[in-house]
């Protein structure tokens, strides 16, 4: 019973500790390494490696704005496929095309360096639903 009373009791502390990040604006390399669920060593190596945002006053300690982290977490986007193929559809629209996979024919000028990723990917999906080209 007491076993359980005190990993509530951590389980609280923890939980305590994780909010009063959220409300600090300057967080300590320990701090930091919490608020973004990394270990300390690895959030030292992307500090070394120029990754990530961090201050180091007068030599001595690493801090951080959690601001920057949060911006830092949130940094290189990856579209999903579904955006990808919906700016190709809405800039065909835009373009006057039509929407279908034939104004994605290799002769066909492409606009959006995002959807030349996916470009073959889409043909191919294309392909199998064009009944000339299905394979049995």
């Amino acid at each position: 019973m007491n076993h359980y009373i005190i990993e509530k009791l951590e389980s609280i502390e923890k939980m305590l500790k994780e909010q009063s990040l959220l409300k600090k604006e300057v967080l300590t390399s320990r701090e930091a390494a919490i608020y973004l669920g990394l270990s300390l060593s690895y959030l030292y190596e992307l500090v070394s490696l120029k990754k990530i945002p961090a201050y180091k006053p007068n030599g001595g300690k690493l801090y951080f704005k959690r601001k920057e982290l949060y911006n830092w977490m949130l940094s290189k986007r990856k579209t999903s496929k579904y955006e990808m193929k919906e700016a190709v559809r809405q800039l065909s629209l835009t373009n006057g095309e039509e929407s279908d996979c034939k104004s994605l024919d290799p002769g066909v000028p492409r606009f959006l360096t995002a959807a030349e990723r996916i470009n073959d990917e889409i043909k191919s999906d294309c392909k199998s639903l064009d009944p000339n080209t299905r394979r049995n």
